[in-house]
């Protein structure tokens, strides 16, 4: 399709832009439509066994701060993920997450690429957020099946933003799920 491309490329850059939302919206209690849909879809994807949970130094008693980038990534991962097995046919969600290249890279001609992005920012979004099963998750495919990014990874120097929340992880290990336990040790 051809929306496929513009539709992947607009829900990583609204994750990476992390925006708040606004306070009162954090204080209602009737919440969004699409929100609890959301919520709903990730807590059928899981089991009910997501990481959600008030000890997490990022979100607060009401949840994440950034709703906005949390839907947007779980909307990613959901689309990504459904019908993988190719003999059928080819996900095309998959196939642009996979082949998106580096915006800030000169050298690229782009052409393998579906769209480009800053592998920078998404380093440091993905980094900031690895402590839910979500990030970890996108950060696994990343770098499993996006090879542009896994070499930009690879000759990161600043390898231990990364690092340190997978390690943090793995030392809360007790408090985390088990799908969130065994992504951050496949990593």
């Amino acid at each position: 399709s051809v929306m496929v491309v513009p539709l992947i490329c607009g829900l990583l850059l609204r994750y990476m832009e992390q925006t708040q939302a606004p306070p009162n919206m954090m204080g209602e209690e009737g919440g969004s439509l699409v929100l609890g849909l959301a919520s709903g879809v990730w807590n059928i994807l899981t089991l009910g066994y997501s990481s959600v949970s008030s000890t997490d130094p990022v979100e607060g008693e009401g949840g994440s701060n950034t709703p906005l980038a949390d839907i947007s990534l779980t909307l990613v991962l959901l689309l990504v993920n459904h019908c993988t097995d190719t003999s059928a046919f080819t996900n095309p969600y998959r196939e642009a997450l996979f082949t998106f290249s580096n915006a800030s890279d000169k050298s690229d001609s782009g052409m393998s690429s579906l769209f480009r992005l800053e592998y920078p920012t998404l380093y440091t979004t993905l980094a900031n957020t690895l402590h839910t099963d979500e990030a970890t998750l996108l950060l696994y495919l990343l770098l499993h099946r996006n090879p542009g990014f896994r070499n930009f990874v690879l000759a990161a120097t600043d390898v231990d933003q990364l690092v340190i929340p997978i390690l943090q992880t793995l030392y809360r290990a007790p408090e985390c799920n088990n799908h969130h336990i065994y992504m951050s040790l496949i990593i």
